[in-house]
């Protein structure tokens, strides 16, 4: 029977996991991964690159979908006014690495 797992205190943070780490995300523009994206970019300043896999959808190319996404309501804390400029930068980052 493997060991019961660390107690929660002992975990390391959101911050502490994904701090410099590259990301790569699956399903980024539905609701659930918008909402991680956002988070991984408030919560995580020093985040390294988001990949996101897109897929056409809908007549909506990647590339579509990914502005659609990035224009939600969701992300105007980090676009206009952000209090965090580095997670601002990484929102703009995020747009315009995609290839």
């Amino acid at each position: 029977m493997p060991p019961p797992p660390p107690p929660l205190s002992a975990q390391p943070s959101v911050r502490a996991a994904f701090s410099g780490a590259d990301v790569f995300i699956t399903g980024g523009t539905g609701f659930v991964g918008s909402v991680v994206i956002e988070q991984l970019l408030r919560l995580v300043p020093d985040v390294g690159t988001i990949f996101i896999l897109a897929r056409p959808k809908a007549g909506a190319a990647p590339a579509a979908r990914l502005d659609a996404l990035l224009q939600k309501a969701l992300f105007d804390s980090l676009r206009v006014g952000a209090t965090r400029a580095s997670a601002a930068a990484g929102v703009t980052d995020f747009k315009t690495k995609r290839g």
